[in-house]
């Protein structure tokens, strides 16, 4: 599958996000820091020889992007437990961000969304990729998207694994 760009008109989009970070007016937004259990590693292009499988595409979400993405959560708390992600093969600038997330009166889901930076600077643009992002939270979904962003993608199933590392 050809590497594939995510549209740009981030501008906005980064606006949009800094002001839902700053005010999403749920009180557990900011309650707790989330915990990455990816590691430290700065996020960096993944390389040819990586498996997939490989626990060193596993990147830490910067606490502001798993805020920022956390705004969208419907139906509980708006803050994620733990996050994790992975840079995908299939998009030239594409990260998928697996969160671990608890809806009112149910066990523990990870979901999965795409965005174009996982660094402090903030997640960009956000769209939701599988099932459970798609259902639990606000954000766009993926496949409805130019660059068909699907749970079938390089990094989505990688994401998730990372969570249980």
């Amino acid at each position: 599958m050809p590497r594939r760009a995510i549209a740009g008109c981030a501008a906005a989009a980064v606006l949009a996000m800094a002001a839902l970070a700053g005010c999403s007016g749920d009180e557990d937004a900011g309650a707790d820091e989330v915990r990455s259990v990816a590691a430290t590693t700065p996020a960096a292009p993944p390389t040819p020889n990586e498996s997939p499988a490989d626990e060193s595409r596993c990147v830490a979400v910067a606490p502001a992007v798993a805020r920022a993405i956390a705004t969208g959560l419907e139906g509980g708390p708006k803050r994620f437990e733990a996050t994790a992600a992975v840079r995908s093969r299939d998009y030239e600038r594409a990260w998928m961000v697996a969160g671990r997330f608890r809806p009112q009166g149910s066990d523990p889901l990870v979901g999965v969304w795409v965005t174009n930076d996982v660094s402090s600077q903030g997640p960009g643009l956000v769209y939701a990729v599988d099932p459970f992002a798609e259902q639990f939270s606000d954000w766009g979904d993926g496949d409805q998207t130019d660059a068909g962003f699907s749970a079938n993608d390089d990094g989505v199933d990688e994401a998730k694994a990372c969570l249980n590392q």
